[in-house]
């Protein structure tokens, strides 16, 4: 079984955010806070590594997919997965130059797809 999760916003959240009530976080990220654009200091929400290690133990293949399209960018977060050891850390997927979520997630074929709200990839909520 393949498994799509989103990165930013669903299970890593921007330092700043840290012991901050999801409302709290939306509204930082809507303020534009500095940390929120600092990805390399990417933080994981909650229980998200033991959570998505035991989908792993129970044979799932994980795949990641992040919102960022520059390099760097997709590097810093990438060190996130790897630093905080989340399981699979090396699927990390993003969008190529004129592609949307929902072709990368088209290519993918998941049986899940976890996202914090479907909007983003053109569907409904």
């Amino acid at each position: 079984m393949k498994l799509l999760i989103f990165t930013e916003g669903t299970i890593l959240m921007h330092s700043s955010s840290q012991g901050k009530t999801p409302q709290e976080r939306i509204a930082q990220v809507r303020a534009n806070e500095a940390s929120v654009h600092d990805f390399a200091h990417y933080l994981p929400i909650g229980h998200a590594v033991d959570k998505i290690d035991i989908w792993q133990d129970q044979h799932a293949d994980i795949y990641y997919l992040t919102s960022r399209t520059d390099p760097q960018e997709i590097a810093d977060i990438q060190s996130v997965l790897d630093t905080y050891h989340f399981p699979d850390a090396h699927h990390l997927l993003y969008r190529r130059m004129g592609q949307s979520y929902a072709q990368v997630a088209e290519q993918l074929l998941p049986d899940i797809l976890i996202e914090d709200d479907c909007e983003s990839i053109g569907g409904e909520l």
